[in-house]
């Protein structure tokens, strides 16, 4: 007669029936990204969906016109990327932040200025 285990409790000693090799016991990557539902950011996220990683998209909210049409090609976006066969990864909510809720991080406002003097770039990066 066959035995069963159940793998939700103990093992007999020295089975390894049940135990998960390490390699897939270790937590999957989490990687915070942009999404501003334009083509760059898009084409990130789309990248990242086809790997094992935990994928939290973040978006500013700053007024802009283009607000609602962004928010909505997300969400599509996002629906479309978890129905296809290739995802591996996993979207997390999105996560909204008002531009005027964020502390300015100097280290980084201090480099945008550096290269807003030597190059042309637009004032959406600041």
């Amino acid at each position: 007669m066959d035995e069963t285990i159940n793998l939700k409790t103990e093992a007999p000693a020295g089975s390894t029936v049940g135990k998960i090799p390490e390699t897939q016991t270790q937590q999957r990557t989490k990687v915070n990204i942009l999404w501003t539902g334009g083509l760059d950011s898009t084409f990130r996220i789309v990248q990242l969906s086809m790997m094992d990683a935990d994928i939290q998209p973040y978006y500013i909210i700053d007024k802009r016109n283009s607000e609602k049409h962004e928010l909505k090609a997300i969400s599509y976006i996002q629906k479309e990327i978890e129905k296809h066969p290739a995802t591996k990864g996993n979207i997390l909510p999105l996560k909204k932040y008002k531009v005027s809720d964020l502390e300015e991080d100097k280290q980084v406002y201090d480099a945008y200025r550096r290269l807003f003097e030597r190059h042309s770039i637009g004032s959406q990066y600041e």
